[in-house]
């Protein structure tokens, strides 16, 4: 930990945005974050990775911790060089940004997650005929298709049949996907983990005509008080990918997907609940150890 605030009880906190993403949706949330940082008697500054990337490392000492709500995970890693505490940590970030290395960990801590197959590495050219007739085998119809990379939903389709599936093979070309079996489902729930703890909940129901339950998508929110086996599910997950807090996906027993940088504007407004609150808490308390 960098600074003197375990000598006079004083934090200075370094707020990473993507510099690029400077739309209302995501300055009401950095607004949020430092409103936040304010009702817990810590000085922050926000930045944006562009305007970071090009700063030396030692620039980076001087702050005690790092709250890091962006994807650059090379810059992550870069404060952590510079010996500042990232909450969330780069390779918690770069976990919950892939999915195929999410649902990977999430497998082997024995946590639930839907059938799955992952795209083989190509460099060029698209997935032969013959791999995306095995995996409609394996899976059965309909498959569900995400990138292994992607937000919001918009990176994630649906082949109904076998004709579909093979006609997505141009459209995935050489990136990495991973091919899920399908739930069929009108909601599902995001539980939000802070250390420990199954802070809140939100219900999910799906836009008519969609199978995706992305708020961002026109998914209707409801408050929900999740069971027992949720919150704990929604936990062993946020461990599984070494988050500090997270916002954990969860469709019939079975986690979907970890959010290292959950969105949370939805879940104030719905029920009050102040997620950046209990995450600058949470802080606080890793900090004073």
């Amino acid at each position: 930990m960098q600074g003197n605030c375990s000598a006079v009880n004083f934090m200075k906190g370094l707020l990473v945005v993507n510099g690029g993403l400077l739309t209302p949706k995501f300055t009401e949330i950095a607004q949020l974050w430092k409103q936040a940082f304010a009702r817990g008697k810590i000085s922050s500054d926000e930045r944006g990775n562009i305007s970071l990337a090009a700063e030396a490392d030692a620039f980076f000492s001087h702050y005690d911790f790092c709250l890091f709500y962006d994807k650059d995970v090379l810059l992550c890693r870069r404060i952590e060089g510079a010996g500042v505490r990232c909450f969330n940590s780069a390779s918690a970030i770069a976990v919950c940004d892939d999915k195929c290395a999410t649902s990977y960990a999430l497998s082997a801590a024995g946590i639930p997650v839907p059938k799955h197959v992952f795209s083989p590495k190509l460099f060029f050219g698209c997935l032969p005929v013959a791999f995306l007739r095995r995996v409609g085998e394996m899976l059965g119809y309909p498959v569900v298709i995400k990138a292994a990379f992607g937000s919001f939903g918009e990176q994630i389709s649906l082949a109904r049949d076998e004709d579909e599936l093979l006609s997505f093979a141009p459209k995935i070309g050489a990136q990495s996907v991973i091919f899920e079996e399908f739930l069929p489902h009108e909601w599902d729930v995001r539980v939000y983990v802070v250390g420990d703890c199954a802070v809140s909940a939100m219900k999910r129901i799906n836009p008519k005509g969609d199978f995706r339950s992305n708020a961002s998508l026109g998914a209707a929110l409801e408050r929900y008080e999740p069971s027992e086996e949720e919150k704990n599910l929604a936990v062993r997950a946020s461990r599984a990918v070494g988050a500090d807090f997270s916002g954990v996906d969860i469709l019939g027993g079975k986690v979907l997907e970890v959010n290292s940088n959950a969105h949370f504007k939805n879940l104030l407004d719905l029920n009050g609940y102040s997620y950046a609150d209990a995450c600058v808490r949470y802080i606080k308390g890793e900090l004073n150890k």
